[in-house]
């Protein structure tokens, strides 16, 4: 951990890699370890909120899509179909930045019996991907590298068409 704290505080890679996505540049974080206070340099108060698997549904599809992100609903590969992973969830995270989140009723998915079932809060965010200046900044909780969470990354990392 104290190697995660001293890479995320180097003041030089901190101030090459904010500008750099200001200016338009895409940057995309997995969600364990110390990620947290890197979404701080972008100016997001997401925080963590749980780990677990679950469904979390695209919220920048159809006609009226809740995320910011108009192109990824027809962006080539874009995964727009309900997914389900075994993620690091954040919270705090406004709608408009909410990729892939939980709905309404949602619950743990687990073999272990106590573990499977348990309520989870609608909102509850897998795959975030908010603005910061010209450019963007992303975060995803799958801890497996599932297909679909690749997918998702290669077609964020690709940008608006």
């Amino acid at each position: 951990a104290d190697d995660d704290a001293d890479f995320f505080s180097a003041a030089r890679f901190k101030g090459r890699l904010v500008e750099w996505t200001r200016k338009g540049g895409t940057v995309l974080f997995q969600g364990e370890r110390g990620v947290e206070n890197a979404l701080r340099w972008f100016d997001k108060a997401w925080s963590n909120s749980g780990y677990t698997r679950t469904d979390h549904a695209c919220n920048a599809r159809g006609l009226r899509p809740s995320h910011w992100c108009t192109w990824y609903n027809t962006a080539e590969g874009a995964v727009i179909e309900t997914i389900s992973v075994k993620a690091c969830l954040l919270n705090n995270v406004p709608q408009e930045e909410q990729l892939f989140s939980t709905l309404h009723g949602a619950q743990t998915a687990s073999h272990v019996p106590p573990m499977a079932g348990v309520p989870i809060n609608a909102g509850e965010c897998a795959v975030a991907f908010g603005r910061f200046g010209e450019g963007a900044v992303g975060f995803f909780g799958d801890v497996n590298a599932e297909e679909c969470t690749t997918q998702i990354m290669a077609v964020l990392a690709r940008g608006a068409p």
